[in-house]
């Protein structure tokens, strides 16, 4: 979930708002076809919450790309808050096709127009009170699951050395073979190099949690069926001349 105000952070709940919605991550059975979201303002004023979702998928850069769907219903799409009011939001998921592997979507819980005052006691003739107008955002999950969702199954699919603008890189492409979703932490990822050598079955080597964090990233989210590409300059220390095979353990 992330709040958008200028820099995003990843919260629950933020303190002079006090809004709060759970779950982050809707996963929602493709056989019931239906879920809901909790939506709590703790604060004192009322609020205006508009909800609306996409298409979700991811390249193998990372980037997410965003297209505009009707296969999600929410109710309602737009709700009013009131003090320390809690409501449920149903989500619907109205297409039909037959689910093999999960579907991904984003939905966006955007608060309508917050005005802010900065404390302008007294203002002269023709002076204008200071203020600004946004809206805080929270962006979350939804995932429409197999009626038999089964594990995750994260393989290295391929390698290769390449050069990209002049430079020589090592590409290892990651890929979420399996039929849901899987978040990857960098702290519990070990990717290992085969090294050239005599006793090869014995000459594997785990790349670095520092290493792969400062090319990865430190939270890696494949959808079913998703791939990442990992490329770390040929020139760090623990990239080998010639790599006969890379490996995965979780």
């Amino acid at each position: 979930m992330k709040i958008k105000l200028g820099l995003i952070f990843s919260v629950v709940m933020i303190k002079g708002f006090s809004l709060a919605i759970s779950p982050i991550d809707l996963e929602i059975n493709s056989s019931k076809g239906q879920g809901y979201y909790t939506l709590i303002n703790d604060d004192k004023s009322q609020k205006v919450i508009a909800i609306t979702t996409k298409r979700r998928t991811i390249d193998e850069h990372g980037k997410t790309v965003l297209t505009p769907t009707k296969d999600i219903i929410v109710y309602p799409k737009q709700v009013v808050l009131k003090a320390k009011e809690k409501r449920l939001i149903r989500i619907i998921w109205k297409a039909k096709e037959k689910v093999t592997n999960e579907v991904a979507y984003r939905i966006t819980f955007a608060e309508q127009n917050v005005d802010v005052d900065f404390g302008v006691d007294e203002l002269e003739q023709g002076e204008r009170r200071a203020g600004l107008s946004f809206g805080v955002r929270f962006d979350g999950s939804i995932y429409i699951q197999p009626k038999k969702p089964g594990p995750s199954n994260i393989e290295v699919s391929s390698y290769e050395k390449k050069k990209i603008e002049g430079e020589d890189f090592f590409v290892i492409t990651l890929e979420n073979k399996g039929n849901i979703h899987k978040h990857i932490s960098t702290k519990n990822l070990e990717l290992e190099v085969l090294f050239p050598g005599e006793a090869e079955k014995e000459n594997w080597h785990m790349l670095s949690e520092d290493l792969l964090s400062k090319y990865l990233g430190t939270d890696i989210l494949l959808l079913s069926g998703g791939k990442r590409k990992v490329q770390i300059p040929c020139k760090e220390k623990q990239i080998p001349d010639n790599v006969l095979g890379v490996r995965i353990t979780e």
